[in-house]
């Protein structure tokens, strides 16, 4: 009987890409056959076997690369020898790899400004690793069992202000890598915990019209009311003739600027 080359049975992964590898093997007996060239065949789990001729014409070319592959991804490949009887033995050995997946360094992220309905992130650009194709930034935040919100950055980006927080709530932040070319997302960096602040304050006040019995006062900012109730209460008080004591407390419904504080007689000092 026609006896072609023996199985080939040394088979190994010289390397591993996410979107290739590197296999070699050992020529095996030829059984005083002439080498044509090799044959490849390699698959993924429940996949199609793809094969392909290797046009080796020298017997010391024993090692292939296979491109084109999908990240994080298993396959199992074979070698077979091609010689003058044309025949192929796929009895050989199984190399089973996996490329590799596309990853970034976890991403640290910090506190800037924090205000009553504002947190202020900030990081630094990640590691990419084994070829990852960096895509944009995902920030996940979310209130103490309260369902997590997700807010996609761009991808330029290293810092964002998430903003329409609740006053003096307490929130925590992650923020996660979008890999362009498996589409995964890493949200193995910290998670930021932060306590959004009370109203801001109004500002400093300064002296606007002094009439009679009146005087005028503005702010020099209107504090933020995200988060709470639409409508926000001021109060208003003066101290008479730098006696210590705080009188005519004033309180209104609607932000007033300026406000004008009355009932006062000619003369005092406030």
């Amino acid at each position: 009987d026609d006896i072609s080359f023996d199985p080939v049975t040394v088979l190994n992964l010289s390397n591993s890409t996410y979107n290739s590898a590197g296999i070699d093997w050992t020529l095996p007996a030829d059984n005083g056959e002439t080498f044509l060239n090799y044959m490849v065949n390699y698959t993924s789990p429940y996949g199609t076997a793809v094969t392909y001729w290797e046009n080796k014409t020298s017997v010391g070319e024993t090692s292939s690369i296979l491109t084109g592959l999908t990240p994080n991804t298993q396959y199992t490949a074979q070698v077979s020898v091609y010689s003058t009887l044309g025949y192929t033995d796929w009895g050989g050995k199984m190399l089973n790899f996996t490329t590799l997946n596309p990853i970034f360094d976890p991403t640290t992220v910090t506190a800037g400004t924090v205000s009553s309905s504002e947190v202020e992130l900030n990081w630094s650009l990640p590691t990419a690793n084994d070829g990852a194709q960096f895509l944009n930034y995902m920030i996940n935040f979310t209130t103490p069992h309260g369902t997590a919100i997700t807010f996609v950055s761009n991808q330029t980006d290293t810092s964002e202000t998430i903003t329409g927080l609740t006053t003096l709530t307490d929130y925590s932040f992650q923020l996660a890598t979008y890999d362009a070319l498996t589409g995964s997302v890493d949200w193995g960096g910290n998670i930021l915990n932060v306590t959004t602040t009370d109203f801001d304050p109004p500002g400093t006040p300064t002296l606007g019209a002094i009439a009679l019995s009146d005087v005028a006062l503005r702010y020099t900012s209107v504090p933020g009311s995200a988060g709470h109730n639409s409508t926000i209460w001021y109060a208003l008080q003066c101290e008479l003739n730098g006696s210590g004591g705080w009188l005519a407390t004033v309180s209104n419904s609607s932000y007033i600027n300026p406000h004008e504080i009355g009932g006062f007689s000619v003369g005092d000092v406030n």
